[in-house]
């Protein structure tokens, strides 16, 4: 009989997968609620977004599939001491210039999950449509390197959440250290750093042979799904 493995109380994973170590929790003056759907709650071992939500104090993470009639989401939009965003790719996003005139303080919504099921949250709940859309400046590419990306712009929750809070500090929105943002990065690399040793690893469950293991995601050819796959909600 197997013994349950033992958690840890603040991300939920197997102690031994456990990054929290590498996370330095830190305040921001936006708020960011993470929108999770419910797969990606039950992925705990792969997902990023729980990390993000750990390193933010001002954060909230609600776990559903359509949030129009999620109280606590409600709570959140309804609440008019902020200005509510989306990140989210659109063709046509609003200009964080702008939002650095306002008197209001941000809060912006983030989904979690992978593309599709993001983008049935997106269609499910509707109170998000309309929502001023932001997005970021990527990098060159994601380095989750774990997950194949549709397209070059998209980036793991906890890679996009970084990015984003880049472009806040460089428009004094926000007023962070390189240590604080960094703590992500760390994480996040350990994490990706963990997975692919077990994949590696003869005595793992986890072990790919060398004649299964796939090709780095830098390597691969996207799925033929994401040439007829649309990303933008607005397409």
């Amino acid at each position: 009989m197997h013994r349950p493995r033992k958690l840890c109380l603040k991300c939920l994973r197997p102690l031994k997968a456990c990054f929290c170590k590498y996370l330095m929790s830190f305040n921001t003056r936006t708020k960011f609620c993470f929108l999770m759907h419910p797969l990606e709650a039950k992925r705990s071992q792969i997902g990023t977004g729980r990390l993000a939500h750990l390193a933010l104090d001002n954060s909230l993470l609600i776990i559903d599939k359509d949030f129009d009639s999620n109280k606590i989401f409600n709570d959140i939009l309804n609440d008019d001491h902020y200005e509510h965003f989306l990140l989210y790719p659109t063709k046509t996003p609003v200009k964080l210039e702008a939002t650095a005139k306002s008197a209001s303080q941000m809060c912006i919504f983030i989904l979690d999950g992978t593309w599709p099921c993001a983008k049935s949250m997106m269609q499910d709940t509707t109170k998000l449509h309309n929502l001023p859309k932001l997005m970021f400046q990527a990098p060159n590419k994601s380095q989750f390197e774990i997950k194949q990306q549709p397209a070059k712009y998209c980036l793991s929750t906890i890679e996009s959440t970084k990015a984003i809070l880049g472009d806040l500090n460089e428009l004094s929105i926000e007023d962070l250290n390189k240590t604080k943002l960094n703590s992500l990065d760390i994480a996040f690399k350990k994490m990706v750093k963990f997975h692919k040793d077990l994949a590696s690893d003869p005595t793992s469950n986890n072990y790919e042979r060398l004649s299964s293991r796939p090709k780095p995601q830098s390597l691969k050819t996207p799925a033929l799904k994401w040439k007829k796959r649309k990303i933008f909600f607005d397409q």
